[in-house]
């Protein structure tokens, strides 16, 4: 039954603090006395790339900074999921929006939706029975320029749907899906809307969402889901917490993102990542709860899954990199810690693995067939440091 734990909307958006920013690539001008954003090109081609002994080093760098420096993930692995509404906030395409330069920005909420527990029948949401309940807010950016002061620049769709369920059994899981999949009229080169042989419009699916203000880009293709199950009979140590807690306390099963594909790219400076594409994307938080001084503490265990591939890492049918982090910790202050195991396709198929095993104290240890070094993780880092323009 729904109505037993009310949750509050989860449309968000990060703060600009935990956004990563575009030095290199912007450029603004002016026009009529009001900041103009350059929207940058994503160049999307990705070809097979050949790992070996003098690559594996830097090929692991680059995958381990496509993981940290990602925005939606860095909401889980520091914690901070709240922040996810402040992110959708600031990328909102909102009906208060009008594009002060040019351009321009629609958006419309849709009436909540339930259903019983087939998903199909629809029914009044205070209904006992009501299993399922569904949100959205449904955004598009046309090229819009809104900055007075400062430059920003939007363009694409910027869907957000939640659901919240309890299909399974003693969870309520909720979710929150940023989607900037759409359908648009195709043009022709007189920019007359095309049409079919019944004088319907033909419509094409556009799949990217690009945000850039003066100081970050933040672009992503397909889909980010922000998940949280929550365990409504309790944790197995449930006696044990009593002292900290009380009958309205929520406890999470799991939490994380997940995406079947989803690309992104962010820049600032040294700061960020090139255009990746991330595919059966899973990073999950599990919590554990203690009681300690009538206060309740909360551990988390993490583990990341997903296929990648770039320009840089290579791609393509049989190119790409499995990434397998089963004890991943990028805490927000501290050392990351973790084994990360890459293993890249090389040519004919062959397996090219990687162990990058993160100490916890500052150190990393790269293993391949070819490669057996230790080094601090700066110097991990810094050899995927973005090449920017002069």
């Amino acid at each position: 039954m729904l109505k037993t734990m009310k949750l509050a909307p989860v449309f968000l958006v990060i703060a600009s603090a935990g956004l990563v920013g575009c030095e290199g690539n912007n450029s603004t001008t002016t026009f009529a006395g009001s900041p103009v954003i350059t929207p940058i090109d994503v160049d999307k081609n990705i070809a097979a790339v050949e790992w070996d002994g003098n690559n594996d080093e830097a090929m692991a760098s680059h995958a381990y900074r496509a993981i940290a420096q990602n925005s939606m993930l860095k909401l889980v692995f520091t914690n901070q999921l709240a922040s996810f509404d402040i992110l959708v906030n600031l990328f909102r395409v909102g009906s208060n929006r009008d594009c002060h330069t040019s351009g321009t920005m629609v958006s419309t909420i849709e009436n909540d939706k339930c259903y019983l527990a087939d998903e199909t029948t629809l029914v009044d949401c205070n209904a006992d029975d009501a299993a399922v309940k569904t949100g959205a807010q449904l955004s598009r950016a046309q090229q819009c320029q809104d900055g007075i002061y400062t430059g920003q620049y939007f363009d694409g769709f910027f869907n957000v749907n939640s659901r919240t369920d309890t299909l399974t059994a003693n969870e309520l899981q909720t979710s929150t899906t940023i989607s900037a999949v759409g359908e648009i009229n195709k043009f022709d080169s007189s920019g007359d809307i095309i049409l079919d042989n019944f004088d319907d419009p033909i419509t094409e699916t556009i799949t990217d969402y690009i945000f850039q203000n003066e100081s970050f880009t933040f672009f992503f293709s397909n889909e980010y889901q922000l998940y949280v199950d929550f365990d409504t009979n309790g944790p197995d140590n449930l006696v044990d917490l009593a002292a900290c807690t009380d009958e309205n306390t929520k406890y999470a099963a799991r939490q994380g993102m997940r995406s079947d594909a989803v690309s992104a790219m962010e820049f600032s400076g040294t700061n960020g990542y090139d255009y990746v594409e991330f595919t059966d994307l899973d990073l999950m938080s599990v919590p554990s709860y203690s009681c300690t001084d009538d206060s309740i503490i909360t551990a988390y265990d993490y583990s990341f899954t997903a296929t990648l591939a770039s320009a840089i890492l290579g791609g393509g049918v049989d190119g790409k990199t499995l990434v397998s982090w089963p004890d991943l910790n990028i805490p927000l202050t501290g050392d990351t810690e973790g084994t990360m195991t890459l293993t890249h396709s090389n040519a004919g198929n062959t397996p090219y693995i990687v162990s990058v095993a993160f100490d916890g104290n500052g150190n990393v240890t790269i293993t391949s067939d070819n490669t057996n070094s230790t080094q601090t993780v700066s110097e991990f880092y810094a050899l995927s440091n973005p090449v920017t323009e002069e």
